[in-house]
């Protein structure tokens, strides 16, 4: 399973949690694999802001070899 499949099933996962603690678990680790994607320097990458992962944007430090 790569990063971006990773990140779509937990955020499914995200949707059917009941307590504050498991929300914050998954929010955590979408926030470490988002990162790790946007280290990859891919066309897209996660916008972050305020440690919150709002989705993918165009990359402009992606290098078109």
């Amino acid at each position: 399973m790569n990063i971006l499949q990773e990140i779509k099933s937990l955020q499914d996962k995200k949707q059917t949690v009941r307590t504050n603690n498991e929300f914050n678990k998954i929010e955590k680790q979408i926030l470490g694999l988002a990162k790790m994607y946007n280290e990859q320097n891919h066309r897209e990458r996660f916008f972050i802001y305020n440690n919150n992962v709002y989705g993918l944007e165009s990359n402009p430090n992606y290098l078109n070899d």
